[in-house]
């Protein structure tokens, strides 16, 4: 009788375990910090940012807030703008650093994206509704005064899911996916093994294998490898490469043997990949304008 009690106890928690982790993923996947933030001005101070610091508030489809942070050059629309989808932790003022590094080394606009439920961000960080977020940060671009024809995506770890999403859906110049992993399901294959006998639990796939299928053919997307990344496995970076080159993308892998998971902006080279990238976009840009006006005459 006893050990009949036992399994059907032990029954009720799997399920109500299961039950939970369908229905809160985003509490295991995501760990936002919600606080609210110091205003422009004063992280303008604190951080001795050389550059204009502007919030933009963008209002969702279901009445939420999220948010944009753009540090933007003396003339924005004569600059690439690179727009960053974060890891899934964190603060934007966990970025600011990082971006005046972006700012000094690279000659761009760069531009962070705050999630739901991420700093002053309300909502809940879902796919579903995250996944139509993306098309709300570039949106909001306009209003900052780039050029919206030179828009560059970045997506760092979970990021490159929602930079991938974008770059489906909208005309960006590039894309920049930086140790982004196959789908979540891999990743929690290997990080809680007993998942792979429930697969059904993960509600929100983020499957970046299927929509890097979706690329249109010739487009330009930079893969920037961590050799010693602790969390995304190198051969899922690989392999993500692997399947953009067969499908026809304009590719490249950059490796870095003596990087982690989330310290590539560190590396003086890593700067240099990135400015290699943005050359060949703008020469790329600058050939097309020339056979457009050719064809014109």
């Amino acid at each position: 009788m006893i050990w009949e009690i036992i399994a059907g106890a032990t029954a009720l928690i799997m399920v109500l375990s299961g039950i939970y982790l369908f229905t809160h993923q985003y509490e295991i996947v995501f760990y936002p910090t919600r606080h609210s933030l110091p205003s422009v001005e004063e992280i303008t101070q604190t951080f001795q940012l050389p550059f204009e610091l502007k919030e933009v508030s963008i209002f969702t489809n279901d009445n939420n807030t999220i948010y944009l942070y753009a540090c933007l050059k003396e003339e924005p629309s004569k600059h690439i703008t690179l727009l960053l989808f974060q890891s899934n932790a964190g603060t934007v003022l966990d970025r600011i650093e990082m971006a005046k590094k972006y700012y000094e080394l690279c000659d761009v606009n760069f531009v962070i994206a705050v999630y739901r439920g991420f700093d002053k961000s309300t909502g809940i960080p879902e796919e579903v509704t995250m996944a139509n977020d993306v098309e709300k940060y570039f949106e909001s671009l306009e209003s900052l005064g780039v050029d919206m024809n030179n828009i560059v995506v970045i997506g760092r770890s979970i990021g490159a899911s929602m930079a991938l999403k974008l770059y489906n859906k909208k005309n960006c110049k590039g894309l920049i996916i930086e140790n982004g992993f196959t789908t979540l399901l891999d990743v929690g294959k290997i990080l809680m093994p007993a998942i792979s006998f429930f697969p059904w639990l993960i509600k929100d796939k983020w499957d970046n294998l299927n929509e890097i299928k979706q690329v249109q053919k010739g487009k330009r997307i930079l893969f920037c490898s961590s050799g010693q990344d602790e969390i995304v496995p190198p051969s899922m970076m690989q392999h993500l490469y692997d399947v953009a080159h067969e499908t026809g993308k304009k590719v490249r892998m950059e490796k870095f043997a003596k990087g982690f998971h989330m310290n590539l902006p560190s590396f003086p080279e890593y700067f240099e990949k990135l400015n290699k990238f943005f050359e060949e976009l703008t020469k790329e840009t600058m050939e097309e304008g020339i056979i457009e006006n050719q064809e014109g005459q």
